[in-house]
């Protein structure tokens, strides 16, 4: 077919000289937009032009709508596309000369074609180029895409057959074995990120995470878990699946760390919301990939290391580093956080493991608190009289050895701030300016080329000066570097007195942040134009008007002050925590220096924390402390790399003067210093390093080559690249952050995300590799001196035999505490059991008193139950928790109301005592009525056999945990209480602290955070990709805090520091308590620890009982806890006496703690509980990890077992193997310990699995049993339990026999929301709004978490209407504050003021207050007494709140007559 005519007279009509490659083609489409003067077209041709034509008929086109031709918008449409694009591509990379074209995969189903590229300079290149060929191909239509793919190399016959085609076969024969890729069904080899361009891959990557939430089971009971991989370009998720391709034993040999190559095809997974995932075809383990050795014949030691206690910084910890050095051969490693010491508790166990030497130490933030250099060259002059010249320079940069004057800025003035002359003038340098100097300063080559030459200017600056007072801001620096001028050309240094400003303002105006020039402008409302700042003869006379300020407020405070006298000024604490800290690393040589250490961490984390929460250290305190100290002189931020810089040769030794060892660091750790234009090159940063050491040896300083180590492996560095793009706690930067604010205009953003800036290499170096790093120097023995002789013979210095934890427990003493517990318990016991006390329990408090006493245990049993009674004096439930209800001791002495003997009668008046048969009753609380034989007094059960090595072991050797449950609003009483009781006996009371890492979660959105940084769509990042960032950042320091409950107690005789430094929680220097430095499980056998915790249910309790109208004191007499009926709750409803049943509930237990929530309540259903010690197991089978769900509730529900027969308790485990199968005491307690801790699920310990199992089958215990143990992670003991359980019992009381107390204490203290007025309209509104919540909720759509805890209050709302009570009205006259209350007359529960929205605590109390004087009259008398607003009075108005109160207290006309 030829040309169709329009075609024709188109072209001609744009001016197409030759038609004939033209001739083929018509229009399929031609539009003519008039009102834009516009042709919309589309060409249709056979197969494409050639390359020649395309290039001819665009540039046409260009030519003829340059010259006022119509625009036109064109298209292009193929019939035999696929047949003609490899000669087309031929003639393009000839056209445009191309040289990264030539290996490629085409795909022609796919449309595809696929260049490769072997390292990263030729992914720049391919893509400068496969841009440009995009660019062409979408102008001409072509329905191929590009893509570019990293070439791999991985065994497989596929490539292998490929490269041998290559090698056999011409060039022009490869391109038609491409042209049958798409039929070849092999896998293509391929990096992660490339995989979405094939239907096939071939990859290899190690496991990074295997998700145990992802992990779970199928109706057939096969496993499903999905794994998480990484290859260094990209992550991707796969799952396995159990089945006949794949054993479960097969499954558990992919473990995290493992290498894996897998055949796949790439797929959007449904279940993962689309996410790509690769399903696999095939995998199989691989050989790990190498990890780095130290190949140099002799090690160095790392002297400068920061682990993850380092905050927000470091991302490796101590025992990863010291398994790496020990595998290197290195024989010592140092710790040097930045001010902190808390990674030395597990570097003391990595020591153990490995055997490494550890040198213990941390980065410290010293600060110069010696007397502020306010002046130079003092004289006695009278300022008031004086005549000043204030100045200014610019330099090439910062060293006044380095670089040059470029400009001098002066103003001549009076003390009464008169100008009396100014001067100002170029210098030339002599040499080339850098971009930064040209940016900062904005002055040009040219100028400072015409400048005048450098001893003239210094003439003239003398001159100029004259023996005025000379006035500079940081005049050390200006002053110090025109001094160095002199100096060098052989001419006087300035002998002027000279005022800094700087210091100056530091001390006259403390409260300042910032003491920049801008900075005090603006506190003088002295005018600042930052375009112009930077400039000497600008900033010159900007300062003097500053100055003038600050000598008017001096002369007018003092008239006759002398230059002299300005150095007299004190220097305040609130000066020193304003200063720029310098960091220094110190050691400790030995177990004196670490107490010394930790008394300088103390001090520095409580008395001189700075605005940014710095820990300072004063250098006058470190000088006081370092005698059993080495110091380093640290890195880029430390005074001696600073003076190297800026100062004189004489300066800078005087700062080395300080340090034991200098430190200089591999020049890539500077390239900070480049980004920001401190320095400009390498060579640069080499030769002050070159500087340091020739001045180090000079005056007889060793010199380190250190690394400043923050992660473990090249690899890692972006997991410390997160960290430096985060935002820190309260919106800190990372101080190599250069990223621009999100303040910043937009362009200089995007300009950031095409280029940002590399942080420095910071990975944990081998020898060699650190030897490397200095070979600049030219010298191999001095480069071995400094990397490895000089650090080893620091290492040399430090005893071997430093412990930061100590291996016992140093109880607190208070004088006669064993004889107090003594003789509290056995009266308490005699008063139970009688006198003579039966021989089984007297033998019990024998042996568990000695235990106690010989272990110096007795003091901390007295002080807890000391606490209890003073509690309960003041009108106090306290309630124990934890394994503390195994000691009978606990029990006699009134901490824990829990009786561990085994079940039990006993008379309450003859005290006769009957033993019951264990084999039918766990629990004293189960037996049956009975009346005493003796004397006929109805016996008391009681009892719940719990042995007492669960608490303490066999001879009491474990450190006691005595956790206590204090009402919330008296738990801050409490610990004062124990303070001051402390306080009195001469010990020392701290808060437990704790350090805040970062979790899963947190990590994942710093690596999102990190994502947006880089300007990368976060879409366009798979799930497993923010996985693998995120998983290298967990575990790094983010903050400290507080136990909420724990007190440690330093024993008198002792400090705080013979244990741990001390510091305020998140450190906040207005908390009330101090906090142990270390996390308290640190030194949890070290000191004891107090857990007096603030919980709700003692709150509970006490409220129940006061609406009921009777003490706390009088419970066990008032709330029997075997009632029946409220034990039929757990398992009924018919002591409810529900009307309709609206819920249809199957138990009464909605609402209790423990067993109220939904999922509480199914495992009730699920084992069909029917005593109290059945209530234990489900307490203990909730609690624990990995008990009930897939191992438990399989036997109960899938095997028929009973709930006594399982495992529940950890004491289960101790009591079954001894009692049952005859295992002896002391293993069944080991087995006990193991299963409890979740040790036999852990990769290790494969010896006492072995050993532990081996004991149960020779003993017969079943095989379920032995399943059972090693499916556990972690145990409830059953003296918590029993106590949980106990005190939901007696909840359970006030249910049934007083609803009313317990619905307005639930809704008072257990209700996560409120919705008053749904609740207030009774049943059908409730369960309308609660269908409505659950019903969104199973169809995904949104739900706020208010809604969800809403459904709670709903469910207890119905059930309470459904007994026949209501709730009353809500009204400012008779509502409470926080509290709902009772009306019993009208069987009501009356809400309190705070359940209605946004109406808190604080408002809700001056209500009530000011009703107590007299009730409400009128709104407007609620509104001006009570202090309510008129958003609220709206809302209280809608709620009925304000029924019966007119508008206000006017009498109308009317009224009157």
């Amino acid at each position: 077919m030829g040309m169709d005519t329009l075609l024709m007279r188109f072209l001609k009509k744009i001016g197409i000289a030759d038609l004939t490659p033209f001739e083929q083609g018509s229009f399929a489409k031609l539009e003519n937009d008039k009102e834009n003067n516009r042709i919309i077209a589309t060409l249709h041709f056979p197969k494409y032009l050639s390359v020649n034509d395309y290039v001819t008929f665009f540039d046409t086109i260009n030519n003829f709508i340059s010259h006022g031709g119509f625009t036109m918008r064109l298209s292009f449409l193929y019939d035999k596309e696929d047949e003609c694009f490899l000669d087309f591509l031929d003639q393009y990379k000839e056209k445009f000369q191309t040289t990264m074209l030539d290996d490629f995969r085409f795909m022609r189903d796919e449309k595809k074609i696929l260049f490769y590229y072997q390292n990263a300079s030729g992914a720049n290149d391919i893509n400068d180029e496969t841009r440009r060929l995009k660019d062409f191909l979408e102008s001409i239509s072509s329905s191929y895409h590009i893509l570019t793919q990293e070439k791999v190399f991985i065994d497989n016959d596929f490539a292998s057959r490929r490269d041998e085609e290559y090698e056999r076969n011409s060039y022009e024969a490869a391109k038609k074995i491409q042209r049958q890729m798409e039929i070849d069904s092999n896998y293509q080899p391929c990096k992660l990120k490339d995989i979405e361009n094939f239907r096939k891959v071939l990859v290899e990557g190690t496991i990074f995470a295997i998700p145990e939430d992802k992990i779970r089971k199928t109706r057939k009971n096969t496993t499903i878990e999905v794994i998480e991989y990484n290859d260094g370009s990209d992550s991707i998720s796969s799952t396995l699946f159990e089945g006949k391709r794949m054993t479960l034993e097969e499954m558990s040999k992919f473990k995290v760390g493992s290498k894996i190559k897998v055949k796949g095809r790439p797929v959007h997974d449904e279940y993962s919301h689309g996410e790509l995932v690769l399903a696999i075809d095939d995998i199989e383990l691989e050989e790990p990939d190498p990890v780095r050795e130290d190949i140099y014949p002799r090690k160095r030691v790392e002297l400068h290391l920061h682990t993850r206690m380092s905050a927000f910084d470091g991302v490796a910890s101590i025992t990863d580093y010291c398994k790496m050095a020990k595998k290197w051969g290195h024989k010592a490693i140092a710790i040097t956080d930045h001010g902190v010491v808390q990674s030395f508790p597990e570097a003391q166990q990595a020591s153990k493991a490995t055997g490494m030497k550890i040198l213990y130490g941390s980065e410290l933030y010293m600060i110069d608190d010696s007397p502020m250099k306010y002046i130079y060259n003092p004289c006695d002059r009278r300022l008031s009289k004086e005549t000043f010249v204030v100045f200014d320079t610019e330099t090439t940069g910062l060293s006044c050895r380095y670089d040059r004057l470029i400009e001098f800025g002066a103003v001549k003035c009076d003390s009464s701030g008169n100008v009396l002359d100014h001067i100002d003038f170029f210098i030339n340098p002599n040499m080339k300016l850098s971009g930064f100097s040209v940016e900062k300063s904005h002055i040009t080559q040219a100028q400072v080329d015409s400048g005048k030459p450098i001893r003239r200017a210094l003439e003239d600056i003398l001159e100029f000066f004259g023996d005025s007072i000379l006035v500079a801001h940081n005049a050390a620096f200006d002053y110090g570097f025109i001094n160095e001028a002199l100096k060098n050309n052989g001419m006087e240094t300035i002998k002027n007195p000279v005022i800094d400003t700087l210091p100056l303002s530091r001390y006259m105006y403390p409260d300042m942040r910032s003491h920049r020039e801008e900075a005090l402008a603006r506190k003088m409302e002295i005018p600042f134009d930052s375009e112009t700042a930077h400039r000497a003869d600008y900033d010159a006379s900007h300062l003097a008007s500053i100055f003038s300020v600050m000598l008017s407020k001096l002369c007018q405070d003092k008239p006759d002050i002398t230059h002299r006298q300005l150095a007299d000024f004190p220097v305040s604490k609130q000066m020193l925590l304003g200063l720029h800290p310098y960091h220094v690393t110190v050691y400790v040589k030995n177990m004196d220096g670490l107490k010394d250490l930790y008394r300088i961490i103390s001090y520095s984390s409580t008395e001189f924390i700075s605005s940014n929460s710095t820990p300072l250290t004063p250098r006058s305190y470190l000088e006081k402390y370092r005698s059993n100290l080495l110091v380093g002189s640290a890195c880029l931020n430390g005074e001696v790399w600073e003076s190297a810089m800026t100062k004189s040769e004489e300066d800078l030794r005087e700062k080395m003067k300080f340090y034991d060892f200098i430190e200089v660091q591999p020049p890539e750790n500077h390239i900070y210093e480049i980004h920001v234009g401190t320095l400009h090159s390498q060579e640069e940063i080499q030769g002050i390093t070159k500087d340091i050491i020739k001045n180090a040896k000079a005056i007889g300083k060793i010199v380190c080559a250190t690394g400043d180590c923050h992660y473990l492996n090249p690899s890692d560095k972006i997991f410390r690249d997160v960290y430096i793009s985060a935002k820190g706690l309260s919106g800190a930067r990372h101080p190599l952050n250069l990223a621009p604010r999100e303040s910043r205009p937009e362009i200089e953003k995007q300009a950031w995300y095409r280029n940002p800036l590399p942080n420095p290499d910071q990975h944990f170096r081998t020898t060699d590799e650190m030897m490397k790093c200095f070979e600049f120097l030219n010298d191999k023995a001095l480069e071995e001196e400094i990397v490895i002789d000089n650090t080893n013979k620091v290492s040399d210095m430090i005893a071997d035999n430093i412990k930061p934890t100590k291996d016992k427990l140093y109880p607190p003493f208070i004088p006669g505490a064993n004889e107090k517990l003594t003789e509290l318990t056995y009266k308490t016991a005699k008063e139970l059991y009688g006198d003579p006390l039966p021989d089984i329990i007297k033998q019990r408090l024998e042996t568990e008193l000695k235990g106690i006493i010989d272990n110096g245990y007795a003091v901390i049993y007295w002080l807890s139950s000391d606490i209890v009674r003073w509690s309960n004096s003041e009108g106090y439930l306290i309630g124990s928790r934890g394994s503390v209800g195994s000691s009978l001791v606990a029990t006699m002495s009134g901490i824990t109301e829990v009786n561990p003997l085994p079940p039990h009668y006993r008379c309450p008046k003859c005290k006769h005592l009957e033993w019951a048969d264990i084999s039918k009753y766990d629990s004293g609380f189960d037996l049956p009525e009975k009346t005493c034989p003796v004397c006929g007094e109805k016996m008391i059960g009681d009892g719940q056999n719990i042995p007492f090595a669960t608490f303490l072991g066999f001879h009491a050797e474990k450190v006691p945990d005595i956790d206590l449950n204090f009402p919330s609003d008296f738990q801050s009483r409490a610990h004062l209480h124990m303070q001051e009781t402390l306080n009195a006996t001469g010990n020392k009371c701290y808060k437990a602290g704790t350090i805040q890492t970062t979790q899963d979660k947190q990590a994942r959105g710093y690596a999102l955070g990190y994502i947006e940084s880089l300007g990368i769509d976060k879409a366009k990042v798979r799930n497993a990709q923010l996985d693998y960032i995120g998983s290298g950042c967990v575990g790094t320091k983010r903050s400290t805090g507080q136990h909420p409950g724990g007190v440690i107690v330093i024993p008198a005789g002792m400090e705080a520091y013979d244990f741990t430094p001390v510091q305020f929680p998140a450190d906040d220097p207005d908390s009330d308590w101090e906090t142990t430095h270390y996390d308290f499980h640190a030194i949890h056998d070290n000191v004891l620890k107090f857990d007096m915790l603030g919980h709700v249910d003692p709150v509970a309790i006490r409220m129940q009982c006061d609406l009921c109208g009777f003490s706390f004191m009088d419970m066990k007499e008032k709330i029997p806890i075997s009632d029946p009926e409220a034990h039929s709750l757990f398992w009924s409803t018919e002591a409810l006496h529900l009307k309709n049943n609206v819920l249809q509930q199957e138990t009464g237990a909605l609402g209790l703690p423990e067993f109220g929530t939904e999922n509480g309540r199914r495992v009730l259903l699920e084992t069909k509980p029917r005593s109290f010690s059945d209530l234990v197991r489900i307490s203990g089978l909730s609690h624990g990890t990995n008990v009930f769900a897939g191992n438990a509730e399989d036997l109960i529900t899938q095997k028929g077992f009973k709930l006594g027969d399982v495992i529940a308790c950890r004491d289960d485990i101790m009591t079954v193997l001894h009692d049952r199968y005859g295992v002896e005491n002391g293993d069944a307690f080991q087995i006990m310990e193991f299963t409890r801790k979740g040790r036999f699920g852990k990769n290790k310990d494969q010896d006492l699995k072995d050993k532990y199992d081996k004991i149960m089958k020779e003993h017969e215990v079943p095989e379920w049993y032995i399943d059972s143990c090693h499916k556990i992670a972690y145990m409830f003991p059953k003296g918590h339990a029993v106590a949980y359980v106990t005190n939901c019992i007696r909840c359970a009381w006030f249910k049934v026999h007083k609803p009313l107390s317990y619905y307005a204490t639930y809704f008072t203290l257990r209700c996560d929301a409120y919705d008053i007025e749904t609740m207030m309209r009774g049943i059908k509104a409730c369960m309308r709004k609660r269908e409505d919540i659950l019903t969104r909720q199973h169809n995904r759509a949104p739900v706020s978490n208010t809604e969800l805890g809403c459904i709670n209050a709903y469910e207890s709302t119905v059930e309470m209407y459904d007994r026949g009570m209501s709730f009353a009205p809500l009204h400012v006259n008779s509502s409470e504050a926080t509290r709902f209350t009772i009306d019993e007359k009208k069987n009501q529960v009356i809400p309190s003021l705070t359940c209605v929205n946004n109406l808190g605590a604080s408002l809700a109390e001056q209500i009530v207050k000011a009703r107590k004087v007299h009730p409400f009259t009128s709104i407007e008398d609620l509104r001006e007494r009570g202090r309510v607003g008129d958003r609220m009075i709206d809302t209280l108005r809608m709620l009925g709140a304000l029924d019966g109160l007119p508008e206000s207290e006017q009498i109308s006309l009317f009224d009157e007559f």
